[in-house]
């Protein structure tokens, strides 16, 4: 019987029915206790008294539930209702895999989007040792937001005949056990009665793929015998012939999952997945077959020749597009092979010196662990377990232990620890700015430390003791991952302020450091090539968004040759690592964008539960500013392949541009709008080399844009928009300036190396961070206050450098509500994510305004207020990274 409106299951609601099949009926419902909407999925009642249903049921509920992915539906909860069980999943916004096929085959890039995601899933799955069985478009959801969700884990073990998809339990084979599965996506072993396994599930997804850019099934006949017949003997018609948009490459790969015997398909849906986004990371264009030789003439052998040199061709293309836009490129074709495959940040691998072993970070139990997997394969192992973060682990020259470093709580120092490579007791070795390095021999370690109002870079015996100085380096940059030439005569480390890094080298024994690279842009680690001829690194060279923008590999040499760009795409590459025969370790991440408005009266908790989300895209959005009255948003957006700035409504409509940078070295970011909805304050590098910053002014219809002041930015507002405050960045100090938007010269406000400045509504305070010595390895700030704007300083708050988001380039920027009461200011928690915290103007302790919990987050650069100081608007990034190791992009 069907459930009405206001029926209570549990602490559960219904609000609404939303579908019903041979295994349930599902409703919308709300659960208050969290003040959130759900799906429930109840057994319906004449199905009660079927004991197996009921055992089937629960095997649902306990497959669904271990499994934590983003491409698997989320299970909250089950309980019973009157006698019938019940499960609660995640309420999905958007529509079935089937429903969107009724319209037709998929663009074949959209089919490989999917594809490359449901390869994620089910690894995820089958590293649990979960086999869904039942693998078909009714069981794959595509939300709204461009994600898609694998449905029903271990329906396969609960399915009945439907009306409109008969099941196969009743076909008159010999079985081994029972028939599970739906008929035309099952596989032969499935049809045969034979153990289905995590190969049987690649078979239904090669069905599904060959669904999705064909429009037509697979297999199908007549009746449910014709259909298991042509599974296992028939081929299904060549997708070339089809549609001449598939490559022959995605056409091999589609066979390879479909081919009859378990043996000669894909082994695992890891791999499935990383050839999938080969082809992803490599090209969007189509290859067709030669207009003499028609398809579907074409024999097996044929088309996997053509397949193959389809990606050689490409790799070839990708060459030739490197060579014109980075001087020179690898020619090799380039393999990849993801090594890890848990929902979350995987980071700073380390390949072992006998090419064995990766170690890299990873949560655990709200801490980064070290974690360590075989090359070779098999399940990674957690190599710490103390309730503390560990990052940046390295080797010994013996591939027998590890070190690596933990940040501090309260102390200014973090410690540097050494482990068994197999998990032990780790020993403290000495404490440091940052992570350590090992020398070749196994004798010294590099680190830095802070003397003197210096920062030095030390090298010491491997428990600390005899430290020699290296180099003194000034203490307003932030320095990180000392790393040993292959011969020991040299370190290398990375050198950062703001959003602006460079690569420097120094004789071990001492002497001036000088730098390799020259991009002056955001990076994120770097490796020597065996050789030590130069080294590997991650650098944002390239991006048009300055928050969280793509890191993608580069080579430099010593010699001082063109840096050569090595990786594509739109995804980063992170932490590089090299093992001595040329193969690259690297954290590649995916991000998600989109903005909120989160209100701010009720716990962190709370307010992320009701908080709002304003788009739903795939490309990158951030740093929202509210214009007059909550009507409109300007943020940034790479819509259209480059960064710019746009405006929209509340609710997503009406968006228009209102920048038009189409230079690729033009980087945009902190629109800031006047109040009286006229004007928009943003920085950019236009003009500049690097990420040299400018700050320009536009108007609000993209008319009268100019320039306000060089190496400037964090700029706000007068309430009466007559005045516009901003920081001007000098090589070791920053001070803050005013300009009348009237016109005129800047008027100097603060010079204690003041940034961030946040005007009253009144006019008469001003507050603004101010950057600190550099004493835990990142640099501290203090939140000042000063009534009038260039009167004495009163300190608010101390901001630990370790709090400081490194996304946003190590800066704090406070934003003041309308009210005056509050500043507004990203800072990172203890797990990593960035949070919204807020400050009384007056004084006092933070508070927390969002909490997202165990989930990968980043704010970008800069928050709003709404005009009643009670929401923020944010641009979120949920983000997911996993180890991959790369070989043959080396030249």
């Amino acid at each position: 019987m069907a459930l009405t409106s206001g029926t209570k299951l549990g602490p559960y609601e219904i609000q609404s029915p939303l579908g019903a099949g041979g295994m349930g009926e599902v409703y919308r419902a709300r659960d208050p206790r969290l003040g959130r909407e759900v799906a429930i999925k109840v057994l319906p009642a004449p199905l009660l008294s079927d004991s197996g249903r009921l055992q089937r049921f629960e095997q649902e509920a306990r497959s669904a539930s271990s499994l934590n992915h983003p491409n698997i539906l989320v299970v909250y909860d089950v309980g019973t209702h009157d006698g019938a069980p019940y499960l609660v999943t995640e309420l999905l916004e958007g529509e079935t895999l089937r429903e969107r096929l009724y319209g037709g085959a998929l663009p074949a890039r959209k089919a490989l989007e999917y594809a490359i995601q449901l390869g994620h899933g089910l690894a995820a799955a089958h590293e649990k040792g979960i086999t869904h069985r039942d693998l078909k478009p009714d069981n794959i959801f595509l939300c709204r937001d461009g994600r898609c969700k694998i449905l029903d884990f271990g329906l396969a073990k609960l399915v009945a005949p439907e009306p409109q998809d008969a099941t196969l339990t009743d076909l008159p084979y010999t079985q081994e056990g029972a028939v599970l599965g739906t008929t035309g996506y099952m596989s032969p072993e499935q049809v045969r009665g034979h153990k289905a396994d995590a190969r049987s599930d690649i078979f239904s997804f090669g069905v599904v793929l060959y669904e999705m850019l064909s429009g037509q099934r697979a297999f199908e006949g007549a009746t449910a015998a014709d259909t298991a017949s042509a599974i296992l003997r028939e081929d299904p018609l060549d997708l070339l012939a089809g549609n001449r948009k598939i490559t022959p490459a995605l056409d091999g790969i589609v066979r390879h999952c479909l081919e009859k015997n378990p043996e000669e398909r894909f082994q695992s849906a890891r791999d499935l997945a990383f050839q999938l986004h080969s082809l992803w990371s490599i090209s969007d264009s189509a290859i067709a077959p030669p207009a003499d030789l028609p398809a579907k003439e074409l024999s097996r052998p044929v088309r996997w020749l053509l397949a193959f040199l389809a990606i050689a061709l490409i790799a070839a293309g990708s060459w030739w597009i490197g060579r014109n836009f980075a001087g020179k490129s690898a020619a090799k074709a380039a393999h990849f092979l993801r090594l890890t495959d848990f929902a979350g940040m995987e980071e700073s691998p380390a390949i072992s010196p006998d090419g064995k072993s990766v170690a890299f970070t990873r949560d655990a139990g709200g801490f980064r662990q070290i974690w360590v997997r075989l090359l070779s394969g098999g399940v990674p192992i957690q190599i710490t377990r103390d309730l503390a973060d560990h990052q940046s682990p390295r080797w010994s020259p013996d591939s027998g232990s590890l070190i690596y470093y933990s940040p501090p709580a309260a102390e200014a120092y973090g410690t540097v620890w050494q482990i068994p490579a197999l998990g032990g007791t780790p020993r403290p070795l000495t404490h440091s700015l940052g992570s350590a390095d090992l020398s070749h021999d196994g004798k010294r370690l590099a680190f830095f430390r802070f003397e003197n109002g210096q920062v030095e870079l030390v090298v010491s015996d491997l428990d600390g003791n005899s430290p020699q100085v290296v180099t003194r380096l000034a203490a307003q940059y932030n320095y990180s991952y000392p790393r040993w030439s292959p011969d020991d005569t040299r370190i290398a480390y990375q050198r950062s302020q703001v959003f602006r890094s460079d690569i420097f080298v120094v004789p071990s024994l001492g002497g001036e450091p000088r730098p390799i690279t020259f991009d002056g842009v955001m990076m994120s680690g770097f490796a020597w090539l065996p050789d030590g001829s130069g080294i590997v690194y991650s650098c944002a060279r390239g991006s048009t968004i300055l928050y969280l923008p793509t890191h993608n590999l580069w080579l430099a040499k010593l010699s001082g040759s063109a840096p050569v760009q090595l990786t594509l795409g739109e995804e980063s590459y992170v932490f590089p690592d090299v093992s001595s025969t040329g193969a690259i370790t690297a954290s590649r991440v995916r991000m998600q964008f989109d903005l909120w408005k989160f209100p701010v009266d009720g716990t962190a908790t709370e307010n992320v539960r009701h908080g709002i989300q304003l788009t739903r895209q795939t490309g990158q959005v951030q740093t929202p500013d509210v214009g007059p009255g909550d009507r409109e948003l300007v943020f940034l957006s790479d819509s259209g392949g480059h960064g710019n700035l746009w405006i929209m409504r509340q609710d997503g409509a009406g968006t228009r541009q209102v920048t038009f940078d189409r230079d690729p070295s033009v980087s945009l970011g902190v629109p800031v709008w006047s109040p009286d909805g006229k004007s928009i304050a943003y920085v950019t590098t236009r003009n500049q080399k690097g990420w040299k910053f400018s700050l320009w002014v536009v108007s609000a219809d993209g008319s009268n844009d100019h320039l306000v002041a060089d190496n400037a930015g964090w700029s706000c507002w007068t309430a009466d928009s007559k005045w516009l405050y901003y920081a001007v960045s000098a090589e070791d100090s920053y001070r803050i300036e005013k300009i009348s938007i009237a016109g005129g010269s800047p008027l100097p406000v603060r010079s204690d190396n003041a940034i961030g400045p946040a005007i009253s509504p009144d006019g008469g305070t001003l507050y603004y961070a101010s950057p600190q010595q550099n004493l835990t390895g990142v640099t501290d700030f203090e939140v000042r206050m000063a009534s009038p704007d260039n009167g004495p300083a009163r300190l608010l708050a101390k901001i630990p450098g370790l709090r400081v988001p490194v996304a946003h380039g190590w800066t704090v920027h406070p934003v003041i509500s309308p009210d005056g009461k509050s500043l507004a200011m990203l800072l990172r928690d203890d797990s990593g994510n960035i949070n919204i915290w807020s400050l009384p103007t007056q004084g006092g302790n933070l508070r927390q305004i969002t909490d997202f919990g165990q989930r990968r987050t980043i704010i970008a650069r800069r928050v709003s207020w709404s005009a009643d100081s009670r929401s923020i608007f944010a641009a979120l990034a949920e983000g997911d990274s996993d180890i991959v190791l790369i070989e043959g992009i080396l030249p």
